[in-house]
């Protein structure tokens, strides 16, 4: 049986480290945001291939 512990870490940035890390949250999100649609694509993609009758190994492939 494994033992976990984790640990808590207060932060007290300063207003310009907060704005840096405030930004770098929001281009996460948009990063985050746009490879999912990207993914939702291609499997809705998919899923309409398969409709046509086109192989398994000829379907649109998913960036994973």
């Amino acid at each position: 049986m494994s033992h976990k512990q984790g640990f808590r870490i207060e932060l007290a940035p300063t207003q310009e480290q907060a704005a840096l890390m405030g930004r770098h949250a929001g281009l996460s999100r948009v990063v985050e945001n746009f490879c999912l649609e990207i993914v939702q694509k291609k499997k809705a993609q998919q899923e309409a291939e398969k409709t046509y009758g086109i192989s398994q190994d000829r379907l649109t492939k998913v960036p994973w």
